[in-house]
């Protein structure tokens, strides 16, 4: 130990006396360390980190399927949810909540009034999960009324009525925020809905599951729901049984699924079960791109660990002659090899230690830029974990790449190495063959990155030049919800958002205004209906017709710049009508066949007992669900036939909608002081936030890209270097006899081309295999595109040719004189 300290104190002073080697390994482990750290932060976070609930690996997710529709996920009919309550013997237990914006509560009194998101669940949902109260207690079977389930007494469509239970539990950020912590909140009523409730207990400040509500309530399901099993709204979780595993589970499921669609053939034809683990399903759509980054910063790691290899090999080969005048003098072998792995320990810890500090400042200023849906990002971190990793990664990389050249240094060919002219003269073929390999690394590496990069750039810039279906420049968003007492009767909902729409068109530099109960990119949407179209379906279109319903005012298309294919609009006089009225989108309008005009034809949401409505008109489809999605079956509705409690009101300006946001904020409030205005955003905005996962996942990919190719230019550039360098008697001959600048930069630029050619050909083959995994993250672009792999290599090799013709030609510049003394 006391002849390795000693070895570690040579070595420091050694990397001292050569800062330029010192620094080049260092910043390229920082680079490639600081990216890995990054990566796994991210992925500690999103899978790694237990979520706070108690044996959180047995909780799964249960999730309807759709013959019809392949890879479809939705959400559990109340009869459904009930009929694997009482017939699956794999679970422990199983709940269901639901949480939506329609279901949210106004709070007022003792402050400002506020609009707070609310989840409905069944009292034994906290239990399952193994939560308790910080203070209080949670649900319990006694605060069910109706010995089922405990939920909203309401229809999806009809409003909200009071509920026989009125208990709530508050989140800990509701109690911090809006009442000051209060030690004594227990036992107090609120007043939500213009109705008072008592709060029985305050949930742990870690727990944001379902949705990030605020208020917690007992869900409770009417009779017609249940017995409809049309209403696929609830989401349900349960606990695996110790003793079943996943499979299991499923198989057991799928048998009460076949089950169902005998028993209940007109609503269960074709509808399945998918058993998923909670955390799995709870991040389903972004792993994927953490997949993407995982091999992105792998081949970053690798390229890194090549030019550390390079280095090490060059600066093996410098220090052959010192290593042999040390062997001359009596040094062992082993004492050889102590002094060269001392020095790759000193340069692993620094270059590990500035990469972890370079990944935990980096990750900061990068997750400013990440998606703000995903709330676990706020608490990545880079942990002690992480760092020791990060340090154990550079020990490995350094010792994995410098053992051969330390192995080989400490066992030096005396007489070769001493022999000055013969050790001048040329490169051995070995070391030669190990350095052309590697350039042949980086370059494959570098090679995969690009086309990664490539192809995520190539689908971005495609979707934000997407249309949405609107004109979403210029267009305020901001939501009311109105609740009794004061707002019971279908004419007092008519009047007051007919009154709020008047006030605020008549606002200087407001264009149009309109209503609508469900805004497209909103991050909850209505329940798709079943439609009756009262029409053979063609078989292409699948055998259930379905559609997004939409409440609107006469002014909504208008305001946001929808357009009108075929028929009429709505007018303020079509209020009066006996007939219900409806406008469908293109993508509806297909179900009545591709020669049939739907005008006139009449459709029944929810069939059998569900309203009919006449069709008056055909607009444009619109992305309600994102850029990369595809239109969905639409029917719009006039909210002057069947008001809601629950609108957004969309205002189209001609100028910059924010200079207009408290002006239409203090219309509404004109008209109701009380009312509470929420979720104010700019169309633009939503449709950019939409974007947000795809667009951090670009970020990370083209820094780690840009850094790669940094990484093998420099690597690049110091193997032409090196190797130029020691073949600088070779050159000097060659000139000699007649060889021309031109003539040595092409030799020195051919063979490293030709080795760029092989790196990129072995890039093309491994990108063709491995990017098929980044298919989910892609839009209109295929995995295998021709541009964006033409691209790529031509990009690879003009690195090379850039990074090989600067030494060469600096080579090629020495006076000859000065090139045959030095030889």
């Amino acid at each position: 130990m006391t002849d390795f300290i000693q070895d570690l104190l040579r070595g420091l002073r050694m990397l001292v006396r050569n800062p330029r080697f010192t620094v080049l390994c260092a910043v390229t482990l920082a680079l490639g360390i600081g990216a890995t750290s990054i990566v796994l932060s991210l992925a500690h976070s999103v899978f790694l980190h237990p979520l706070p609930f108690k044996e959180a690996d047995h909780l799964v997710v249960l999730w309807e399927t759709d013959s019809n529709q392949a890879g479809l996920r939705r959400q559990v009919s109340p009869g459904n949810y009930l009929d694997w309550r009482e017939q699956a013997g794999s679970f422990s237990d199983i709940a269901a909540f639901y949480s939506s914006s329609s279901t949210n509560f106004n709070i007022s009194g003792g402050g400002e009034p506020e609009r707070l998101r609310v989840a409905g669940v069944s009292t034994n949902f906290f239990q399952l999960l193994g939560v308790s109260a910080i203070r209080g207690r949670t649900f319990l079977p006694s605060d069910d009324p109706t010995d089922i389930v405990n939920v909203f007494s309401r229809t999806i469509r009809g409003g909200l009525e009071a509920l026989s239970e009125h208990v709530v539990l508050l989140s800990h950020g509701l109690w911090r925020h809006r009442f000051g912590g209060d030690p004594n909140i227990i036992g107090k009523t609120l007043m939500l809905n213009g109705e008072s409730r008592t709060v029985i207990g305050v949930l742990p400040p870690d727990f944001e599951f379902p949705l990030l509500a605020q208020l917690w309530i007992p869900l409770e399901l009417n009779a017609e729901i249940v017995r409809s099993r049309n209403n696929p709204f609830l989401q349900v979780v349960a606990r695996l049984d110790p003793n079943v595993g996943l499979r299991q589970a499923q198989a057991e499921m799928d048998t009460i699924a076949r089950r169902s669609e005998c028993e209940h053939p007109r609503t269960n034809a074709g509808v399945g079960v998918q058993v998923d683990l909670l955390g799995e399903s709870h991040f389903r759509e972004i792993r994927p791109a953490l997949y993407v980054l995982l091999g992105a910063v792998s081949f970053l790691l690798l390229i890194s660990c090549t030019n550390v290899a390079n280095l090490l090999v060059v600066r093996s080969v410098t220090r052959e002659k010192e290593m042999a005048i040390r062997s001359a003098l009596g040094a062992s072998r082993a004492r050889l090899l102590s002094q060269l792995l001392a020095e790759s320990v000193l340069l692993a810890a620094i270059g590990g230690s500035f990469g972890v500090l370079l990944g935990s400042w980096s990750l900061k200023t990068l997750l400013l830029l990440g998606p703000s849906n995903l709330s676990r990002l706020a608490n990545v971190g880079v942990n002690v974990q992480l760092f020791g990793f990060g340090l154990a990664i550079s020990l490995f990389t350094v010792f994995l790449f410098g053992l051969q050249p330390a192995l080989r240094g400490s066992a030096p060919d005396v007489n070769e190495s001493l022999n000055e002219r013969r050790h001048k003269a040329t490169l051995r073929a070995d070391r030669l063959n190990v350095l052309r390999l590697l350039v042949i690394s980086e370059v494959s590496m570098v090679t995969l990155l690009l086309i990664a990069s490539g192809l995520l750039i190539n689908s971005f810039y495609r979707l934000v030049n997407v249309s949405p279906g609107f004109n979403t420049h210029n267009v305020l968003a901001l939501s009311v919800s109105l609740r009794p007492p004061n707002y019971r009767l279908p004419s007092q909902l008519r009047g007051f958002y007919r009154e709020v729409l008047q006030r605020i068109g008549s606002l200087p530099g407001v264009l149009a205004a309109g209503a609508t109960t469900d805004l497209p990119f909103a991050s909850d949407h209505n329940v798709e209906e079943l439609v009756d179209i009262g029409a053979r379906i063609p078989p292409r279109l699948g055998q259930k017709p379905h559609a997004l319903i939409r409440m609107v005012s006469p002014t909504y298309f208008r305001a946001m710049g929808i357009p009108l294919l075929r028929g009429r609009l709505f007018t303020e006089g079509d209020g009066t009508s006996a007939t219900r009225l409806a406008i469908v989108n293109q993508t509806f309008a297909r179900y009545f066949g591709p020669d049939q005009n739907p005008i006139g034809r009449q459709i029944r949401v929810a069939p059998p007992n569900g309203p009919l409505f006449e069709v008056i008109g055909v607009v444009g489809d619109v992305k309600s669900f994102g850029l990369s999605a595809g239109p969905s079956p639409e029917v719009y509705g006039l909210y002057l036939q069947e008001p809601w409690l629950d609108m957004t009101l969309v205002v189209r300006t001609a100028s910059e909608p924010r200079t207009l946001a408290s002006a239409v904020r203090s219309q509404v409030l004109a008209v109701d002081k009380d009312q509470p205005i929420y979720d104010v955003m700019m169309m633009e905005q939503m449709v950019s936030d939409s974007l947000a996962p795809r667009r951090f996942a670009l970020l990370l990919v083209s820094v780690f890209t840009i850094s790669g190719l940094i990484l093998a230019a420099v690597g690049i550039y110091g193997v032409t270097a090196s190797v130029v360098s020691q073949r600088q008697h070779e050159i000097a001959i060659r000139m000699a006899i007649g060889a021309s600048r031109c003539d040595v930069i092409q030799m020195v630029l051919k063979e490293y081309i030709v080795l760029a050619a092989v790196g990129v050909v072995i890039g093309l083959l491994g990108a063709l295999a491995l990017t098929r995994m980044m298919t989910s993250l892609l839009y209109q672009v295929s995995t295998s595109d021709p541009a964006t792999f033409a691209a790529a290599a031509a990009v690879s090799i003009g690195v090379t040719f850039l990074a090989s013709y600067i030494p060469a030609n600096n080579a090629a510049k020495t006076e000859l004189g000065s090139m045959l003394r030095y030889s």
